[in-house]
């Protein structure tokens, strides 16, 4: 049964040309002066970026090998998406635009992707009001022009599901191929997607009650979490380095609150600034607009296509070989690069073990399938098990907030994949409670102006407390040919070396790596008052030196210092 209404039945025409313009304005608005803005702190971590060899965060990583292993001990994430980025800038290269382009395309796809996900489901209207929304939100607009997971991380999402339910439509082996690659892929990319893989699993668990024997579809969830089964490794690692402490900062009750108040969809104003009356109230009502459609919108709509066909064939045995095969191989490969420990014996075997689990849950199905019946009859367990995007929306969010008590798990960038589900949610919130067209379209377009609004607010410059970019290019003009510049070697000041490679510029930091020699021209880098103090107990040994010029600002500048001559 499809989920259109009357008001929702638009020309095929008139629909595509719509979201034409809704993409292209995501486009635009995600690509629109992408190297304007400094590169951060965060982008740093991107594979092949000319370092310094004593820079420790992160170290150089010119090979594959360096990038996957650099991740393991130097980082909080899965490799998959530096992996994928050490691909991406070997025929790229590393110029701003390039490092930001797959995030800002991400972006832009996801715009399309939400309108296809929810388009069967409960009409165009309702899907192209979630598309234009995600499109100028301002929060989802902001990371797709930083060279990070979090946006890419949220295409996979919309992805998976779009082919998780394709599969039950139209089964075929590439696709069932392209599945268990877009959801390892997801896994292996950041650890947030584990919960959300979780909920898919149970959506399509619950959806396939009424199958007498393991559904196929199960079946390549399986072997996706085969193939994802070595970031159990990395995850062992990261917990026990304890470099998730920075993301209990806010809070998880701000997080949560800001993700269901519209996403972050306003920016705090900067520090020391407030909004005015009249932009706090309108800020209030918008929020509060979102956070109420988006509640109403986890009511079942007025129709739901909520059956999922039955007959999915079981994988081909090539498909369970690869991804099983695939995971075992790179286990084996980390263990003769020197990783040991039980950590990575299970990372070894744990492929292999959920193949051969295979075989007890096809037996074990009739009886999983006989209690999933039961559970349908609670009409609670059912609303959310059967809905797509309450059950994607939910789960994972229940699922960080609880593991947040015990590890910090929750962060804005962290919870920006499940903004296209959320907005699904406040799209069929609007639909319900304005099932007419002329109320729906001027709350909607309010909206929209909300979003316009939240987008120019996101993509003003000066979000980063440090402008390298400006400092880089006060500098240029004065330097010469032979000068050292000195960095401090701290993980706020590393984007500099960026702007300074050292194939280009001779440089060093403030103790062990002080480059400079007798009668070199010295540029000084100074971001922050420790810099000013570590400066300071360095430079008596320079006392012949003399400070000539001084560039940059409050939030950054350097000095330029030249030997000191008897008139």
């Amino acid at each position: 049964m499809n989920a259109e209404q009357p008001g929702d039945r638009w020309p095929p025409s008139r629909v595509v040309w719509v979201l034409a313009v809704t993409v292209a304005v995501a486009l635009g608005v995600r690509l629109w002066h992408l190297d304007r803005d400094t590169l951060t702190h965060a982008e740093v971590y991107v594979p092949r970026l000319a370092m310094p060899d004593y820079v420790s965060a992160p170290p150089p990583r010119s090979t594959l090998a360096e990038t996957v292993r650099g991740t393991l001990h130097h980082d909080n994430h899965p490799p998959g998406y530096y992996a994928a980025m050490w691909l991406w800038t070997s025929v790229a290269g590393t110029s701003l635009v390039a490092l930001r382009l797959p995030s800002a395309l991400a972006g832009a796809a996801a715009v399309a992707l939400i309108f296809g996900v929810i388009r069967r489901r409960d009409g165009p209207a309702t899907a192209l009001t979630a598309a234009a929304l995600l499109a100028l939100h301002g929060h989802h607009v902001f990371w797709s022009r930083q060279a990070r997971m979090w946006v890419l991380l949220a295409a996979l999402a919309l992805i998976s599901l779009w082919l998780l339910d394709s599969l039950g439509r139209d089964y075929r082996r590439g696709k069932a191929a392209a599945y268990v690659a877009v959801v390892a892929a997801g896994l292996w990319t950041e650890y947030s997607f584990w919960p959300f893989f979780l909920a898919q699993i149970s959506w399509e668990v619950f959806r396939r009650g009424e199958e007498r024997s393991l559904p196929g579809t199960v079946v390549l969830q399986l072997l996706a979490l085969a193939a994802a089964a070595p970031v159990l490794f990395f995850l062992r690692a990261h917990l026990i380095s304890d470099r998730t402490a920075y993301m209990a900062g806010g809070g998880i009750v701000d997080h949560v609150s800001g993700f269901v108040l519209f996403q972050w969809l306003v920016r705090t104003p900067p520090a020391g600034e407030v909004y005015g009356p009249a932009a706090s109230i309108a800020v209030l009502m918008v929020l509060a607009t979102g956070g109420l459609f988006l509640f109403a919108g986890l009511a079942p709509p007025v129709a739901n296509d909520v059956s999922a066909p039955v007959g999915a064939p079981s994988p081909p045995r090539s498909l369970r070989l690869a991804a099983v095969g695939s995971a075992v191989l790179f286990s084996a490969w980390l263990i003769a690069s020197g990783e040991r420990g039980v950590a990575a014996a299970v990372a070894l075997v744990s492929p292999v073990l959920v193949l051969i689990g295979l075989v007890p849950a096809a037996r074990a199905w009739p009886r999983i399938a006989l209690g999933l019946r039961a559970l349908r009859a609670n009409p609670v367990v059912r609303r959310i098990g059967e809905d797509a995007p309450v059950i994607h929306t939910v789960v994972p969010l229940f699922v960080l907030v609880v593991l947040s008590h015990f590890e910090p798990s929750v962060a804005p960038r962290t919870l920006l994949f499940l903004t296209p589900f959320a907005l699904w949610l406040v799209a069929r919130g609007l639909a319900r409670l304005l099932p007419r067209a002329v109320p729906r379209a001027s709350v909607t377009a309010l909206l929209l102006l909300a979003c316009g609004v939240s987008a120019y607010q996101y993509t003003r410059p000066g979000y980063e407390r440090w402008d390298y970019q400006a400092l880089a290019e006060a500098m240029e003009p004065m330097l010469a040919k032979d000068d050292v510049i000195l960095i401090p070697d701290v993980w706020y000041a590393q984007p500099m070396h960026y702007y300074f490679p050292p194939d280009l510029h001779r440089t060093g930091d403030f103790g062990e790596h002080f480059a400079a020699g007798p009668g070199d021209r010295i540029w000084v880098v100074i971001l922050d008052g420790g810099d000013e103090k570590a400066w300071e107990e360095r430079s008596g040994t320079l006392g012949h030196y003399a400070m000539r010029l001084r560039v940059g600002g409050d939030h950054g500048y350097a000095m330029l210092l030249e030997p000191a001559t008897d008139e």
